[in-house]
């Protein structure tokens, strides 16, 4: 792998993450979805998710990490 002629951007996103449960809850005490903070370089961007990555090389990612765009609440470009 070689380093990237130019880096990608580097994002902070915040987005909602699903809860799972098991065994019986009573109704009130159901799990909230998890508002998680993610920071990585942005290595493809479409209509219905972003995937960012914590490593990159000129034609390659590793460590990548794909949200769907309905989970997003902000994204904000740090680099």
């Amino acid at each position: 792998m070689t380093a990237p002629k130019k880096l990608p951007k580097v994002v902070a996103i915040v987005w909602l993450d699903a809860v799972a449960g098991a065994g019986w809850t009573d109704h009130d005490e159901a799990p909230e979805a998890a508002t998680i903070y993610t920071v990585g370089f942005l290595v493809k961007k479409t209509r219905k998710e972003v995937t960012i990555a914590t490593s990159v090389g000129d034609t390659e990612h590793n460590g990548s990490m794909t949200i769907p765009r309905g989970m997003i609440q902000s994204m904000v470009d740090l680099s």
